[in-house]
């Protein structure tokens, strides 16, 4: 039998994968963990494999007529992978979750959009790295996580402190996610990966798809936040939900003010000023502004405030 590495040099450890398997569905608040034990315990640093399933845990390929089509298992509704336990993480305590890198499977679904939003859903395949949309053209994909955090210690809306539905294009390959543990051992889940989507999500889909994540866990520095942050190369990002977008940008300014208050020790009228004048706003998802179009409603909006990390204290000279 041929050696399985060079002499002197140690093979390494083949990553844990978890199955979509055992996903589970929309209702995964404080009731999923009576119904849904542990699928793992995570150690900190220890990166791992998770497939996710697409938003209706479905078998996507050309012509399926996606509203009709059989589920898979239960997890009907923006369904998660986990829940795992991180050890020596207690409630209260701030974990990261490191995002190195999200694979999108071949076919995905899309909404339509505008007055043609109550047409069947179609499927889309992913190529060479492109998604291929009808009329011959096709854009970059950009994979991304619409679900993820925590199991709160009790019911809540959603998303909320715990994370959850954000729907946000940044939690994608190369960001790390932070988000404070209700209970002990963390319980994190994922998924409802999207291959691509824009800034607000505004026919309430992105191009929802099966993935396989790769992450790492680790014990986050923390911040004075009521709600996630979400860190990329090169900003930090605060964010609040409300049924009231403007009021969700409020939300998400005011955890921005926060976090540099904690984090760089400015006055409150200091941290409102840099954050009013460089920061930005974004949105995650501004849930049923397809509805909307159609004069249903209401619905809430989850806006993010970004902030560049190349913030530096001055050296106090002019």
């Amino acid at each position: 039998m041929a050696p399985t590495s060079e002499p002197g040099v140690q093979a390494q450890p083949r990553l844990r994968r978890f199955s979509m398997e055992g996903c589970f569905g929309r209702n995964w608040l404080a009731a999923a963990a009576d119904r849904h034990p542990p699928l793992a315990t995570l150690a900190l640093g220890e990166t791992v494999e998770v497939e996710t399933a697409n938003s209706r845990n479905i078998d996507l390929r050309p012509g399926v007529v996606v509203e009709t089509a059989p589920k898979r298992t239960e997890g009907y509704g923006n369904p998660v992978t986990g829940p795992f336990l991180v050890e020596g993480i207690r409630a209260g305590d701030w974990v990261a979750v490191h995002l190195e890198e999200i694979g999108a499977a071949r076919y995905g679904y899309i909404r339509r959009g505008g007055p043609f939003l109550n047409r069947s859903r179609i499927v889309l395949e992913v190529r060479d790295g492109r998604v291929l949309f009808p009329g011959g053209v096709s854009v970059p994909a950009r994979p991304m996580l619409g679900v993820i955090g925590v199991i709160p210690a009790a019911d809540s809306s959603d998303p909320g402190p715990h994370g959850g539905n954000m729907d946000t294009v940044d939690v994608r390959a190369g960001s790390v996610f932070h988000v404070r543990a209700q209970r002990d051992g963390g319980w994190l889940v994922l998924g409802d990966a999207h291959g691509i989507q824009g800034e607000g999500e505004i026919t309430c889909t992105g191009l929802e798809i099966d993935a396989i994540t790769r992450l790492r866990v680790e014990r986050s520095p923390g911040f004075p936040c009521q709600n996630p942050v979400i860190e990329t190369a090169d900003e930090w990002q605060t964010m609040a939900t409300h049924a009231v977008w403007a009021d969700a940008v409020r939300g998400a300014f005011a955890e921005m003010v926060e976090l540099l208050r904690g984090r760089w020790g400015l006055s409150d009228e200091d941290a409102n000023v840099l954050v009013g004048t460089a920061a930005h706003v974004k949105n995650s998802s501004i849930w049923g502004v397809g509805g909307l179009c159609l004069g249903v409603g209401p619905y809430a909006a989850t806006v993010r405030v970004g902030l560049t990390t190349a913030v530096a204290q001055s050296d106090g000279g002019a």
